[in-house]
């Protein structure tokens, strides 16, 4: 094998490695970051070798992010309507904020599947694990309050109404 073929091997194989790294973002994840600022998915090294741990971490990240997007797109589809009561709204308005609810509605119920079979999971997984491998899941979950103080951040203007109601 002459230099240039080593040489371009191993670029082609630098390129391949780094390319599947970063790809373990999912779009949700991608999405979320771009809107409400990055959050990594921690992964600590006691926990690398135990790929169902790692997904299980990978997969909660996936659905923290997947909710705060929904409530996002629930907010932003709801601003125009802020601060109107029932009697001033039309009949299509009444019909596209039903419309919002619904979707949000079955949304929520998909996603909260998801997280009840995750949270099973983690019964499960927490058989083979030690203490401190426990407490590192609790690392998702922070993970959540972070996104969801992110999203709360972005629509400042609407939670703080709702806070003094």
């Amino acid at each position: 094998m002459s230099k240039k073929q080593i040489f371009s091997s191993l670029l082609i194989l630098t390129v391949i490695l780094s390319s599947s790294c970063s790809g373990n973002k999912s779009k949700e994840q991608t999405q979320a970051d771009k809107k409400f600022g990055k959050l990594e998915v921690e992964i600590p090294a006691s926990l690398q070798n135990k790929p169902e741990v790692a997904a299980y971490i990978q997969n909660m990240a996936v659905l923290s992010d997947e909710y705060a997007l929904l409530v996002d797109k629930a907010v932003v589809d709801t601003k125009e309507f802020k601060g109107k009561t029932e009697d001033e709204l039309g009949m299509m308005d009444k019909i596209k904020l039903t419309k919002i609810a619904s979707e949000v509605g079955f949304k929520t119920i998909e996603i909260l599947g998801k997280w009840g079979e995750c949270t099973e999971k983690r019964f499960e997984m927490e058989k083979g694990l030690t203490i401190d491998e426990i407490q590192a899941l609790d690392a998702v979950m922070k993970r959540f309050e972070e996104r969801m103080k992110q999203v709360k951040a972005r629509h400042a203007d609407v939670f703080k109404d709702n806070e003094k109601e």
